[in-house]
């Protein structure tokens, strides 16, 4: 370990960083993100209004639905949750939902 910390600490120091760049490349260096941590990296590309967050987005609901127990209406709530990550406003509401999605 360096004197920077884990691969997963430095990923979450560059999340509360909010600079989807720093973020994106430390999420790289783990060898799996976990759901709540990709959601994490969503919130970062949406505030960001990064180009990345479309497909990252895409790929994050692909994983909720097949990684949890989730029903259709959840996946369709997520979607809908996960659209809203990128309006300011409506933002902290979309991640409360995914988050509690998640549990």
């Amino acid at each position: 370990m360096t004197s920077q910390g884990s691969a997963l600490a430095r990923f979450h120091r560059s999340v509360e960083n909010g600079n989807p760049t720093i973020a994106f490349a430390a999420a790289a260096e783990l060898p799996r993100l976990s759901l709540e941590d990709a959601l994490a990296l969503l919130r970062v590309l949406g505030a960001a209004l990064d180009s990345r967050f479309e497909r990252a987005a895409g790929r994050w609901l692909e994983r909720f639905a097949a990684e949890t127990s989730a029903t259709l209406a959840d996946v369709q709530l997520a979607a809908g949750a996960l659209g809203q990550l990128r309006a300011p406003y409506k933002a902290d509401l979309a991640f409360a939902v995914l988050d509690r999605l998640l549990d």
